[in-house]
């Protein structure tokens, strides 16, 4: 999709539509795209087959941004879930860090989020009457905790599946499910390392026939042939998948080898993606239907516009313990105590979050699609922050170093949303990690 010129070079953008007073009670209705599941619309998804579901990974990138990263600001609470903080603000717990933080374990985000952060936090307090204010529960993270951050998803998804030996199918299905809302870290997919396993990962008849399997059973149907045409580039996607889900796991045939992480290109090492919910400033309670990360459709950006799924989250909340932990959490002792009016409420307050980051210009993703069994979803609290920050009238309120050259661009996620799989990147990994390194005492591998 192309936008506008007004919004890419000129001092206005279009403003959002919406007007605030509306925005808790203006629904959030987007189309998701078939290829992606991107949303479609101002920040639209792009359509290039080349770069089905996961595409923005093979995006180009601004090499050596000098924009800095720079500690989390004073208007937003900060909650670091990976360093022992809970997003429900309880008392650290140790067994909740993951390694790879930077010291002191602050959070640490591009000046760019800094500056949205501040104005979204400014608007909720002299707008909404100070209702409520922002927890950041993430920012800049490192590849080793992007990995381990993955590792932790999947092997919950397992413990709830009762797959702790898994199969390979149930092994490729969930680390699949899991990668759709907390991303694995990519492999370098050049090395000669990877190479050489997958040539013997190849040779492996048993892995290969289940591999198979799993490719005949998600092509779609229709001609024979031209189904049968796939199989073999759906069976490479596959292994490499596994590959993927292994190396980052350390469980599955890459458990013990070194291979080389490629995370250029994760949102969250380019340290412009920023998670961020609500919280009472009465009751000093999170305002989220899900615990995060939660891995399915219920953190869909739109999942609470649907009025039935009212009813539906109710009765996975009476199977699911994680939901009933998070109800109790949120203020609510049962299940049965989170009425169709506190629905309301929650659904209020995604509205004005998702509406407040389109009025400021950063990029909202969902990882909704369609086309992929194993994708439901997810991610509401995913904002990715572009070299341009508007006011809601729509003028420039900031602007990047790099805004002219590269007007709009963001984490190579969120860039390809908004501009396409052709343009560039601009908040990359490796020199945010360069910068983490030296300012913020973040220890990486020597061959990292």
């Amino acid at each position: 999709m192309e936008v506008s010129p007004a919004r890419r070079s000129g001092p206005f953008k279009i403003p959002h539509p919406v007007p605030m007073e509306k925005w808790r009670d203006t629904h959030i209705k987007r189309q998701k795209n078939e290829l992606t599941g991107y949303y479609e619309g101002e920040d639209g998804a792009h359509d290039d087959p080349k770069y089905k579901n996961h595409g923005y990974r093979k995006m180009r990138v601004l090499k050596n941004n000098p924009e800095p990263l720079i500690v989390a600001p004073d208007s937003v609470e900060s909650r670091s879930n990976f360093d022992g903080f809970d997003e429900y603000g309880n008392p650290f717990n140790a067994d909740k860090v993951l390694p790879g933080g930077v010291e002191g374990g602050i959070q640490v985000v591009r000046e760019a989020a800094v500056h949205f952060l501040d104005l979204a936090a400014k608007i909720l307090r002299e707008r909404f009457d100070n209702e409520v204010r922002i927890v950041l529960l993430d920012g800049f993270e490192s590849y080793i905790r992007q990995s381990a951050g993955y590792t932790r998803s999947f092997k919950q998804l397992l413990r709830e599946e009762g797959a702790e030996k898994p199969s390979h199918t149930q092994f490729y299905d969930l680390g699949k499910k899991a990668n759709n809302t907390y991303a694995w870290v990519k492999l370098d997919t050049s090395a000669s390392e990877y190479l050489a396993l997958k040539k013997e990962l190849s040779a492996d008849t048993d892995l290969m026939r289940e591999i198979m399997e799993i490719a005949v059973r998600d092509t779609p149907q229709g001609d024979s042939l031209e189904n049968a045409s796939k199989i073999p580039a759906k069976m490479k996607s596959i292994l490499e998948d596994i590959i993927t889900i292994s190396a980052n796991s350390k469980m599955g045939p890459a458990a013990d080898r070194r291979l080389k992480f490629d995370y250029k290109n994760n949102a969250h090492a380019g340290g412009a993606a920023v998670d961020i919910m609500f919280i009472d400033n009465k009751t000093n309670k999170l305002l989220s239907l899900t615990p995060y990360p939660w891995i399915g459709e219920e953190a869909g950006i739109d999942y609470m516009e649907e009025d039935g799924n009212f009813d539906k989250y109710v009765t996975l909340a009476r199977i699911k313990p994680s939901l009933q932990i998070h109800l109790r959490e949120i203020g609510y002792p049962t299940v049965d105590d989170f009425r169709w009016n506190d629905w309301v409420r929650l659904r209020e307050m995604r509205r004005i979050r998702w509406h407040l980051g389109k009025a400021l210009g950063v990029t909202i993703y969902s990882a909704d699609n369609i086309s992929d069994p194993t994708n439901t979803g997810g991610e509401d609290w995913h904002n990715q922050v572009n070299t341009i920050l508007y006011g809601p009238d729509g003028s420039v309120v900031w602007r990047a170093n790099t805004a002219d050259e590269h007007p709009d661009s963001s984490n190579a996620c969120g860039t390809i949303q908004i501009l396409g799989p052709n343009a560039i990147a601009v908040y990359e990994g490796e020199a945010a990690h360069a910068d983490a390194q030296e300012n913020f005492g973040l220890e990486l591998p020597e061959a990292a």
